[in-house]
């Protein structure tokens, strides 16, 4: 089943729970409402990080720095904690073997180890730090006051041999789909995507790999399993004969989810951790070149069939320009184009801006940045990102060697940079930046007061437009410039669920009134991945653990169903701007001028009936048991909107198509 039916699942799933829980009323006389309040932005209650293994070299150091923002709003209880990735089950023979015997082993994993981190409270960094090249991959989980906007860093020294300089990543949020623009599988590369599952149960991925000239052929890159609880480093040179510089990875999860990340190894040039590129999209931002780099290149792709041309823009500290001989890049659809730009900073910092000539079509696409000359060249990548959105943040600082840089592309923005206390002291602080339109600046960041150990950045835009960041960590050993290059998108705080309100009356309901939702939500909900899966609540179906991927859906919801999210995903910002209309999965009614809004089923513009695509119509069976179910459990045929429960009792949802009495895939009937 692809994307787009899962994805219109989930909305089917959704426009269900509408069905059940709306009511069929008219206005009551005046005097009898009564006004809801609106719900505030609301903290994420759980969220799951997932770190690599760091490196296969014995002369490897790394440490790992755990941080929690402090967020309004929070509950004072929950926690944080790194654990080692698990060998899989007893009497599984797939990677990992059986250490420690089946005695150490219950309901098929190995008992539970000592955590590698436990922060222990938000607003304070927590370190640790390992050695040699046995470290294992680590699985983070985080709830309560921990959750919102917890970032863990890892960050890695090599002092010589393949990949020798520093390295770091971001660990990332388990996902079902990822971008690597910028690998490579040449000889003097030793590149490996690495993949961990955080879940109970096996992943299944295939990896697709896009040359220069379209797909490499490649028949060992299917149907990858990953073990639960457990890392799996592929060699992307081990998939296909075809030896390239410059290379597209894809890694597609068939079944479950993953943390992925590409570790990408140069003989004589060093190395860094490739992170994945944002959605594809017609217009991106690769933020945080250094001033001084030596050489960047830029590896795009366009994941469809159509060609895409894009305008090549540096945002630089006076404003934008354009790159002489590089003005624009064409992109041929499925295959993977590569453009040295050289020294294109000339010794002030910037931000790569790339948009559609004409035709907007999504792209991925990443730099590779070298610094240093001759033998002493190492080298970072910066992958296209996502805005700051509501707060960003950024672990592992120190006094020395950090910088942070910022580029607001459209229009001028404030942002307020906070620098927390420090993992062994110090006294937080905060300073205000501007950031002119078309710009891009290189700040060096506030540092605690008494500072003592490393310290986090937050960065949060206060006014204007949309803020990219990026921040770089720079060692020089041996005379070779190390650094690496984290970007800095939304670091999935606060939640976006808020609902607007309308005044409820209540009355009576009457068979000829139209439906009138009470409220409605702006949700970015996603496919669902597990339906077979029995919901403790409706709600669940909205705010549930097993969301991966959020698309923007319009529902119009009850208050029963106004509830704190349970997780977030690392692409969890709202999906904005025509420029990613072909990624979106919105509503839409052709008499309308442009995709649903809350409003249009508010003011009963549209009618929620008018909202059915026909590829939903193999659904109707199952959104016409849930609503008649949901009836049948409250006793009553018509639910009286200002009278309904908090919540609605669970409900077993089972598949209705022709064989079982729905109206199967053809021949849609209305139970209205």
């Amino acid at each position: 089943m692809n994307r787009t039916t899962l994805s219109l699942i989930a909305g089917a799933t959704a426009l269900a729970a509408v069905t059940g829980f709306a009511a069929l009323s008219a206005p009551d006389a005046p005097g009898a409402g009564v006004t809801a309040e609106a719900a505030a932005q609301l903290p994420v209650e759980r969220t799951s990080l997932l770190c690599p293994s760091p490196s296969t070299s014995d002369l490897a150091e790394t440490s790992y720095t755990s941080f929690t923002p402090v967020t309004k709003g929070t509950e004072s209880g929950g926690k944080a904690e790194l654990q080692a990735a698990a060998v899989e089950s007893a009497d599984d023979s797939g990677a990992g073997g059986d250490q420690g015997g089946n005695g150490d082993r219950k309901s098929g994993k190995e008992k539970t180890e000592k955590p590698v981190l436990t922060p222990k409270e938000p607003g304070k960094p927590v370190t640790g730090d390992s050695s040699g090249s046995d470290t294992p991959a680590l699985v983070g989980t985080a709830d309560g006051r921990f959750a919102p906007g917890w970032t863990v860093q890892e960050t890695t020294e090599v002092a010589a041999g393949t990949g020798r300089g520093l390295q770091g990543v971001n660990c990332t949020a388990p996902d079902t789909d990822f971008w690597f623009p910028g690998a490579g599988t040449a000889a003097d590369r030793t590149d490996y995507v690495h993949l961990t599952n955080p879940d109970d149960s096996a992943a299944v991925v295939d990896i697709e790999l896009y040359g220069k000239d379209g797909a490499l052929q490649s028949t060992v890159g299917e149907g990858i399993t990953v073990q639960p609880h457990s890392s799996e480093p592929v060699l992307l040179s081990t998939l296909t004969d075809e030896q390239q510089t410059d290379v597209t990875v894809h890694v597609n999860v068939r079944s479950g989810r993953v943390g992925a990340a590409v570790q990408a190894l140069d003989d004589k040039l060093g190395g860094d951790w490739l992170a994945a590129s944002t959605d594809p999209s017609g217009s991106l931002v690769l933020p945080g070149i250094p001033k001084d780099a030596t050489s960047v290149h830029l590896v795009a792709f366009t994941p469809g069939d159509a060609d895409a041309d894009l305008k090549v823009r540096l945002a630089s500290p006076s404003g934008p320009i354009t790159p002489a001989g590089h003005e624009t890049v064409h992109v041929k659809g499925g295959m993977t184009t590569a453009v040295d730009l050289g020294d294109v900073t000339r010794g002030e910092a910037g931000s790569l801006v790339l948009t559609p000539t004409d035709r907007s079509v999504p792209v991925v696409a990443a730099l590779r940045v070298v610094r240093g000359k001759g033998e002493r060249q190492e080298t970072a990548f910066i992958p296209a990102t996502r805005p700051v959105g509501t707060r960003a943040t950024s672990a592992d600082n120190s006094a020395k060697g950090s910088t942070l840089s910022l580029t607001a592309p459209t229009s001028t923005a404030t942002v307020e940079v906070t620098a927390s206390a420090g993992s062994e002291g110090g006294t937080p602080v905060s300073k205000t930046y501007t950031i002119k339109a078309g710009t891009t600046q290189d700040i060096e960041p506030p540092v605690p007061s008494g500072l003592k150990g490393t310290y986090a950045l937050t960065v949060e835009p206060k006014s204007g437009g949309p803020v990219y960041g990026a921040r770089t960590l720079a060692s020089t050993e041996g005379g070779v410039p190390g650094f690496t290059v984290q970007t800095l998108p939304d670091d999935r705080g606060p939640s976006r669920y808020r609902r607007r309100t309308r005044t409820c009356r209540c009355s009576r309901s009457r068979p000829g009134d139209r439906f009138r939702p009470v409220s409605a939500l702006v949700l970015p909900v996603p496919r669902i991945h597990r339906l077979r899966r029995q919901p403790e609540q409706l709600g669940d179906l909205l705010h549930d653990d097993l969301v991966h991927e959020r698309r923007p859906l319009v529902a119009a919801l009850g208050a029963d169903l106004d509830r704190p999210p349970v997780d977030h995903h690392a692409r969890g910002a709202p999906l904005a701007g025509a420029d990613r209309a072909a990624e979106r999965h919105r509503l839409v009614v052709p008499r309308l001028a442009g995709p649903v809004e809350p409003w249009h089923l508010q003011d009963q513009e549209i009618d929620v009936r008018e909202l059915w695509p026909p590829p939903l119509q193999a659904l109707h069976g199952v959104l016409h048991q849930i609503r008649e179910r949901v009836r049948a459990a409250r006793g009553e045929r018509h639910l009286r909107r200002c009278d309904r429960a908090a919540h609605a009792p669970a409900v077993a949802i089972t598949t209705a198509g022709p064989a079982g009495g729905g109206s199967g895939r053809h021949g849609l009937v209305h139970h209205w």
